[in-house]
């Protein structure tokens, strides 16, 4: 028999002293812990399993749920609030994630909605071939009988129309707003008018990311927004799937929840948005051609538009898809000039409406043309490019200016965004403009006696030459080329240096820059920047500098950027 001590003795129970004299086993501390867990846990399986029995049971005695299709259409019709309160349930219910049940919910609403009392204005293609002037000349004579509005506004508009028909002509697709600053001013007759000349037009005042690309997937129709004034701030997901539909090829991926096959839905349509002033975010502005509608005066008289087809709108819809068929193959290949001073998205905005005017012929052209650069230069862009617009004219013929100088010049400018700047509304800082203007930054500049913070004018110039059309006669103080859409409507790459200045000596030496340059050579291997002697080198250069010395000035010099 083992040997126990005198203190193991104590510790025995009295059942366990008794099995110990008849030399039967004992459970040690470890072994009675064990056995009270094992006891515990049994209990615990004992009162799930019973509570699992009950619910089971009362799943017999309830209704069986439905097949997936059949409950999610149930709660498409479910207001948002509702279904809002059943969603996380159901999700974890029918084992899929939060997400994909919103998905396959808002696609159903989406569907729905595009099937319910969808109906687009009716017309019969001509039967004869159709002269574009004469149709374009009726569709401005139209718009005049009802609208007040300079020919420049008409021109433009009545160019969109003839972009809308002839839109799979096109690699862009221009937004075309119709704005002002005050109501009463025409912008809602223009954009109803408008929505009567242009392929399948659809009025909507609200609309959510998915309704966009699914009545698109399934009508490609004219998007007409009019009291759009909020819409885009207030839903993200539509301003993103506007701005990605300005380029062909953009779509929105999503996966079929019956097939569980990746499906890519386009956002490239046509789109008229009409509200009142222009709270639109900069990358939304800047793929938009803007119609700036004024109140007419008390003697300018037009018919009243009845908002309602008519016979002739019919009859020009029905030319518009004659002209459309005759013509796409060749817009496809046109390739308009554009004016000098268009670049970028300026430039790609507004091809497609000239490539449609010199289609046309007649006057159409040059009154494109005219329209298209007054109606750009009203076009602020970005806040960047409107504060460096007015610091170029606020500079005059100034070489430095205080930081507060300029900032009270921008407070005075009326219409200006700098008097209400960011969500506190208050004038714009000296240190707002800073963080604005980065990175140009303020320097200690002397005036006078005195010395404060402020700016040089030379510290502007590659910002100007980048960012700001050139003024009739003025020379770019750096060689510089504004990248265009090119023939086949892809951006070419950033060209900062022109042909001719591209110059090396015959032994194609490194530019002799040390950084501080804008890496041109002239032949000596000095630097040839531009920039007089003493001058203090803009901060900016010195990444043109950087660029050009890893640039191969040995090879073939770049062309011009076109």
């Amino acid at each position: 028999m083992e040997k126990i001590t005198v203190n193991q003795v104590v510790r025995l129970t009295d059942d366990e002293l008794e099995r110990r004299i008849r030399g039967e086993p004992v459970s040690t501390d470890n072994q009675r812990s064990e056995q009270k867990a094992a006891d515990d846990w049994l209990t615990a399986f004992a009162k799930k399993s019973q509570e699992a029995l009950a619910k089971r049971a009362a799943e017999k005695q309830a209704e069986p749920r439905p097949d997936d299709k059949t409950l999610i259409e149930a709660l498409a019709r479910k207001d948002h609030t509702e279904y809002d309160r059943l969603r996380g349930d159901l999700a974890e219910t029918l084992g899929i994630r939060v997400g994909t049940l919103d998905d396959r919910v808002e696609a159903v609403r989406a569907e729905r909605s595009a099937s319910r009392g969808v109906i687009f204005p009716p017309f019969e293609p001509s039967s004869f071939p159709v002269d574009g002037n004469a149709l374009l000349t009726s569709v401005s004579d139209r718009l005049r009988r009802h609208i007040v509005a300079s020919s420049e506004i008409i021109t433009a508009a009545t160019l969109w129309v003839g972009f809308a028909w002839t839109h799979d002509a096109y690699a862009h697709s221009p937004l075309l707003l119709a704005t002002s600053k005050e109501p009463n001013s025409g912008k809602t007759t223009l954009v109803e008018l408008l929505k009567l000349l242009v392929p399948r037009g659809l009025s909507a005042v609200d609309m959510t990311g998915p309704t966009l690309f699914r009545f698109i997937e399934k009508f490609n129709p004219t998007f007409v927004l009019d009291e759009a004034d909020t819409l885009f701030w207030e839903n993200e997901q539509l301003r993103v799937l506007f701005n990605s539909g300005w380029t062909r090829g953009s779509g929105v991926p999503r996966i079929n929840p019956d097939t569980l096959e990746p499906e890519g839905f386009s956002t490239f349509a046509p789109k008229i948005i009409g509200m009142k002033g222009r709270k639109l975010p900069d990358t939304t502005l800047g793929r938009a051609i803007i119609l700036e509608m004024q109140r007419k005066l008390r003697g300018e008289v037009v018919e009243d538009f009845e908002h309602l087809d008519d016979a002739e709108l019919r009859m020009l819809r029905g030319q518009f898809a004659r002209w459309a068929t005759d013509n796409l193959e060749s817009l496809r290949r046109a390739r308009p000039a554009v004016p000098e001073s268009f670049y970028n998205r300026v430039a790609c905005n507004w091809r497609p409406l000239l490539a449609v005017a010199d289609l046309a012929g007649g006057d159409w052209p040059g009154l494109a043309r005219e329209a298209a650069e007054a109606l750009t230069g009203k076009e602020p862009g970005t806040v960047y490019a409107e504060t460096l617009a007015a610091i170029k004219t606020i500079f005059v013929d100034k070489e430095r200016m205080f930081s507060e100088d300029i900032v009270r010049a921008l407070h005075a400018i009326e219409g200006g965004p700098w008097a209400e700047w960011g969500k506190s509304g208050k004038p714009i800082s000296q240190n707002a403009l800073a963080r604005l203007l980065k990175p140009i930054v303020p320097e200690r500049v002397q005036i006078g006696s005195e010395q404060k913070r402020g700016y040089e004018r030379h510290q502007f110039r590659d910002a100007f030459d980048r960012y700001l059309p050139p003024e009739p006669g003025e020379s770019l103080s750096q060689p510089s080329n504004r990248q265009k859409c090119d023939e086949i409507r892809t951006s070419t790459s950033f060209a900062s240096v022109r042909a001719e200045s591209v110059v090396t000596d015959g032994k194609c030496k490194k530019p002799n820059n040390d950084g501080l340059s804008d890496g041109l050579t002239d032949g000596k291997g000095k630097g040839g920047a531009g920039i007089e002697d003493g001058e203090p080198i803009p901060t900016t250069s010195r990444f043109a500098a950087a660029a050009a010395r890893f640039s191969p000035l040995c090879s073939v010099p770049r062309r011009h950027a076109r």
